[in-house]
């Protein structure tokens, strides 16, 4: 469902979304809630500033194999694949076809039915995937939010100026739990969980000033970009579970593993550049920007970057204007330094801190 309307001096979008789907393998499906609102007003000739927020939260109940390789005995396409047709999920009575009980009685009452994970149907005992998809819990849950302000003043003709601010935080986590019974948890059932969050900064405060004189066109910009992020990661798994159906760490005994850790990162900068053109033909530019990054030490933070160009569009001059094989013809050359900080440590990832040892 959306919403919108406009006036003189505002406009309004809005903005509520739901979805539910069913996976097409058993316990398996995903839910998701959205909702955004823009607001932009403009109540003076010489200043405008608007809002953009939007939410998402979205839960999912996630299958065994998707967590597990294709060749895992947990993977329900591969069990069914494997499982030989003569056989069916449950124990039965070999002589007789009846389905049996847990103490291994004929029975017609399909709740008493048990899985056969000890009989000859698989190559491998003591696995059923099926079971082991109704029995253990797989469950993701994200929250996404994201805002961003900004404010823009136009005290005199061709010049603006121009504050913004966004943000985006970004909470994911998923637990899984593996029964005491069959499969990868057995014997005694484990807990793993691992959330993070991501959380991103921006701050920019942009000037621009236009100017026209006859076919002259300048356009000069400076400003100031400062940029935070921050990933927080806590993971824990135990096992040895005390009673079925509670699916928190104080109803587990022993510790498998611990751990969390942060990343921040902060990037500065100040920049300025000068676009020119005269006639619509003739163009020259210049940039210049000076960059800090905490990815570096102290002593070798910031650096300076700057690029000049210029170019030329032919086809505009008045010699070519009865060429009509060419439509737009252009001369170009730039030339300009720019520096990298996105560092990957040995195995592909980001390194944050790659002067540390």
């Amino acid at each position: 469902m959306s919403y919108n309307s406009r006036t003189d001096h505002s406009d309004t979008y809005a903005s509520v979304g739901y979805l539910k789907e069913t996976g097409y393998m058993i316990k398996t499906d995903f839910e998701r809630y959205s909702g955004r609102v823009n607001y932009n007003m403009n109540p003076l000739t010489w200043f405008k500033t608007g809002i953009n927020l939007a939410m998402t939260r979205s839960f999912s109940n996630n299958s065994t194999a998707t967590s597990s390789s294709s060749s895992s005995f947990g993977n329900l396409t591969r069990f069914v694949r494997q499982m030989a047709p003569i056989y069916p999920i449950h124990k039965h009575d070999m002589e007789t076809g009846a389905y049996l009980d847990a103490n291994g009685n004929p029975t017609t009452d399909k709740s008493q039915y048990v899985y056969d994970y000890d009989g000859p149907r698989l190559s491998v005992a003591g696995r059923h995937a099926i079971a082991e998809q109704l029995w253990n819990e797989r469950t993701y849950a994200t929250n996404t939010n994201m805002g961003k302000v900004y404010a823009t003043l136009m005290p005199l003709e061709g010049l603006e100026m121009t504050v913004n601010y966004s943000v985006d935080a970004r909470e994911v986590r998923r637990s899984t739990y593996r029964n005491a019974i069959v499969g990868d948890g057995a014997p005694g059932g484990d807990l793993y969980k691992y959330s993070y969050r991501t959380t991103s900064e921006t701050f920019s405060r942009i000037i621009n000033y236009r100017r026209t004189l006859g076919e002259h066109n300048l356009l000069v910009t400076a400003g100031h970009e400062s940029y935070k992020y921050a990933y927080e990661y806590l993971s824990g798994s135990k096992r040895d579970q005390t009673v079925s159906g509670i699916y928190e760490f104080p109803n587990f005994v022993d510790i498998n593993s611990l751990n969390s850790y942060t990343n921040n990162y902060t990037k500065e900068g100040y920049l300025a550049r000068l676009n020119y053109d005269y006639a619509a033909r003739y163009y020259a530019s210049a940039s210049f920007r000076r960059d800090g990054t905490s990815r570096f030490s102290k002593n070798n933070r910031w650096g300076n970057f700057w690029s000049v160009g210029a170019s030329w569009r032919v086809s505009e001059e008045p010699f070519m204007q009865g060429v009509t094989w060419v439509s737009n013809l252009k001369l170009r050359a730039s030339y300009g330094e720019t520096g990298v900080d996105r560092i990957l440590d040995a195995d592909d990832n980001q390194d944050y801190f790659p002067y540390l040892s």
